[in-house]
């Protein structure tokens, strides 16, 4: 059964706008095929695919549509599967986890989430992600629509309990795993889930399932194969609820956020240093690149280490280097939280100055900053930055 009951809403207000934006919307009135939407856009063409499929899964999710599935020729399956991270990170919105990662694909709140988009009733974990995600989140789509139509989420804690100590891959499906099926989730409880955590795991008062209780705790430790398991009658609203109850009660405190504010330091590797690199301008980050691109009418840059493609650029007598560090020391003042930047954009044209930065993965104060300037009118602090940027790409253009 094909569901409507997207929080377009939540996913709107978590996107974080992006130079091509405009771009894609454009090109969905003429093309829904995503290949063909990257391969005509500068920046989004140069990315890792993976990346780049988010993007425009994240772009077209934020204007209140889904994307269409069916016209992804012969990649529907890879398609599919960024279309499920990128739904999945617009409504958590939180680390910037890279695409390809070693054991789960969203991060939480410190919540490790293995994401499986699938139109089938079944999902295959490796074994890497059975050991390292916290939990998994299956999307399934319809088959013939390409349509979402409903969710699963499992905690790993009871896919152990039902199978324990798996070596090889492990499916959770609910045709064979009777557990599975109660474990059914809209988006909208996805969202309730993962921030009411800390709130369920403090509030010892909650009123409980009596019927459930006594096969739940027994001589004070929780039989997590009963947490899927609800008596007829159960006070308990939803699963999830009950998992929470018990789990971050008796077993577990909740995971909760660390975030790591960045620490300056005097630019003296090549991790800490931009280097021209190519012809189209591209600097680099100790392998991760800014996109630098120039059509004569504007320069615009971008930057984003966990979607571009590393650089295989190497330091040798002729390089010329720029401080990397200090640009992001001048972006950062208009951020004022101290935490590393994941992300910026800056374009500059005859007229006026575009400067997107963020350090959230939500457009939320203080970490996020999205601005724009008539000429000569933008802030100290994006005067600096755009004069290093100009220093570095001015030495390309008479170099090339």
């Amino acid at each position: 059964m094909i569901s409507t009951n997207i929080p377009f809403d939540v996913l709107t207000r978590n996107k974080i706008p992006k130079p091509w934006d405009d771009y894609v919307i454009r090109e969905l009135e003429k093309t829904k095929n995503f290949s063909d939407i990257i391969s005509g856009h500068e920046i989004l063409s140069r990315m890792a695919t993976p990346s780049a499929r988010k993007e425009v899964a994240k772009t077209i999710y934020s204007i209140g549509e889904q994307p269409d599935l069916t016209k992804q020729k012969f990649e529907i399956k890879e398609v599919m599967g960024s279309v499920g991270e990128e739904l999945t990170e617009l409504l958590l919105p939180d680390k910037d986890v890279g695409v390809n990662n070693s054991g789960y694909d969203v991060d939480f709140c410190g919540n490790y989430i293995e994401v499986k988009s699938t139109v089938k009733e079944k999902a295959l974990m490796s074994s890497i992600q059975y050991l390292n995600a916290n939990y998994l989140l299956v999307h399934k789509f319809d088959k013939d629509t390409g349509q979402y139509c409903s969710s699963l989420l499992a905690p790993l804690s009871v896919v152990h309990f039902f199978k324990l100590d798996r070596k090889k891959s492990v499916s959770v499906s609910t045709k064979t795993d009777k557990w599975a099926r109660n474990l059914k989730i809209t988006l909208h409880r996805v969202i309730l889930f993962f921030y009411n955590t800390r709130s369920t795991s403090t509030n010892r008062d909650s009123e409980v399932c009596k019927k459930c209780h006594s096969s739940i705790l027994v001589n004070g430790e929780v039989q997590l194969g009963e947490l899927t398991n609800p008596c007829k009658d159960c006070f308990w609203k939803n699963w999830e609820s009950r998992y929470q109850y018990y789990y971050y009660r008796y077993i577990q405190q909740p995971r909760l956020s660390t975030d790591v504010p960045r620490v300056n330091s005097t630019a003296s590797s090549i991790e800490n240093l931009m280097v021209i690199e190519g012809k189209n301008g591209r600097f680099l980050n100790g392998g991760i690149t800014i996109d630098a691109n120039d059509d004569g009418s504007s320069l615009s840059v971008y930057y984003c280490p966990s979607v571009l493609v590393k650089s295989k650029a190497r330091l040798n007598q002729s390089t010329v280097v720029y401080d990397f560090t200090e640009l992001l020391d001048y972006l950062s003042e208009a951020l004022d939280d101290q935490k590393i930047i994941k992300e910026f954009s800056i374009t500059i044209d005859s007229k006026a100055i575009e400067c997107m930065i963020r350090s959230n993965m939500a457009p939320i104060k203080p970490g996020f900053y999205n601005r724009k300037f008539k000429l000569a009118q933008e802030p100290d602090f994006l005067k600096k930055s755009i004069k290093l940027i100009k220093l570095a790409h001015n030495f390309l253009a008479n170099e090339t």
